[in-house]
């Protein structure tokens, strides 16, 4: 944002009152070229007791439209110093909210109970690709469009492990690059953007499952916790469709997940 500067009373008002006054002159002017005119009047209105071609009525003129200039000049400053003063706070305060805003986590998460040991279905889930295969099918969620994946040596099942999406979203091109944060075999698996991901309605995000044993059953919570975008466009797009998405990502894998095991608790490849 451009800074403000006070403006100063004096250079203004000067400044208001030759323009006024060479306003004044012109009005004269004119009406001693074109005496006819009838919006000579206004020059009557505006001075009480002018009369054409009087020189003491053309000096009263000549000062009491200095006077008017002064005037103007006075409120003009005044108002505009008073903005100039405020619009810096109100413009700070307005971004610092915006940048909340879009700095605030959001979290959504979907829970299913399913039958398969904590260690079988935690095997099944470190698989970055299964676990994300809803990604790479073509969808009404993601318009038609869809993403791959490129995964490191590790394959994203160790601490550290780098997975990278790319893809497009009604041609526009997407791009995501994720980090393994935690794993605790069976339990909890979990990992985050790094860098700025190149997406539409969500921004960085914390994504994981949770896995709690349950006799021959496990509990699972598949969770992501999520900023919007930076851009204005990716807040306001964000603000409506984010909850959605996120939701139906989150579902779609504890979904999956429940498929891919029949009643007899192996997995179906």
């Amino acid at each position: 944002m451009a800074k403000y500067h006070p403006l100063p009373y004096l250079p203004t008002m000067f400044a208001a009152c030759m323009l006024f006054q060479v306003f004044y002159l012109f009005c004269v002017g004119l009406w001693a070229a074109f005496p006819e005119l009838r919006s000579h009047g206004l020059l009557i209105d505006i001075f009480s007791g002018f009369n054409l071609l009087d020189v003491s009525s053309f000096f009263y003129g000549l000062i009491a439209s200095a006077m008017y200039g002064w005037l103007v000049a006075v409120v003009f400053v005044f108002f505009y110093n008073l903005w100039a003063g405020a619009a810096p706070a109100l413009w700070r305060r307005s971004r610092q909210a915006a940048t909340a805003e879009q700095k605030r986590l959001r979290h959504t998460e979907a829970r299913v109970r399913i039958n398969a040991s904590a260690d079988r279905l935690f095997d099944h889930l470190d698989d970055a690709e299964r676990l994300g295969a809803h990604m790479k099918e073509r969808s009404a969620m993601m318009m038609g469009g869809r993403m791959t994946y490129e995964l490191d040596e590790a394959k994203g099942r160790k601490l550290g492990s780098v997975i990278r999406m790319g893809g497009r979203f009604l041609g526009i091109p997407l791009s995501v690059e994720e980090t393994v944060v935690e794993r605790n075999p069976p339990h909890r698996k979990t990992w985050e953007t790094r860098g700025a991901p190149r997406l539409l309605v969500i921004g960085s995000y914390r994504m994981g499952f949770e896995i709690a044993p349950d006799g021959a059953d496990a509990g699972l919570r598949v969770f992501i916790d999520y900023e919007l975008p930076t851009s204005a466009l990716g807040r306001a797009l964000g603000g409506v469709i984010a909850p959605s998405y996120a939701s139906w990502c989150v579902g779609r894998m504890a979904e999956d997940a429940t498929r891919s095991f029949n009643s007899s608790g192996t997995a179906s490849r």
